[in-house]
């Protein structure tokens, strides 16, 4: 089944998801309200991606998929924590399991200012 994810005027796009009977999807739409950078969303996604697949979240496993610079992920990471949409316990490692926070939770005030 196909389903629409999200579809906006202002923006003018939308993403469509394959489900198959059983798989959780994990991506929460009020990330496209957060404006993060497409950077941050970009990990944000990649993130559920690999929650859906059943695989622990962390940088690592989003590093062989990543397609940017090592620096380009650490920064959306860094990003996505700022905005409280990721948890981590500290110590934060490339290999530390990272942690969606619900929406509820998420941070739009401590964007920074370009």
């Amino acid at each position: 089944m196909v389903r629409s994810i999200g579809c906006s005027a202002r923006i003018g796009w939308s993403i469509s998801v394959v489900l198959q009977e059983g798989c959780p999807v994990n991506m929460d739409r009020a990330i496209f309200e957060l404006n993060a950078s497409v950077e941050a969303t970009s990990l944000y996604i990649l993130i559920c991606a690999l929650m859906d697949q059943g695989e622990p979240p962390s940088l690592n496993s989003a590093r062989e998929r990543w397609n940017g610079t090592t620096e380009s992920l650490h920064a959306a990471a860094a990003e996505l924590l700022r905005l409280g949409v990721l948890e981590v316990v500290p110590p934060f490692t490339p290999d530390k399991h990272l942690h969606i926070s619900p929406s509820t939770n998420w941070c739009p005030s401590r964007q920074s200012v370009s």
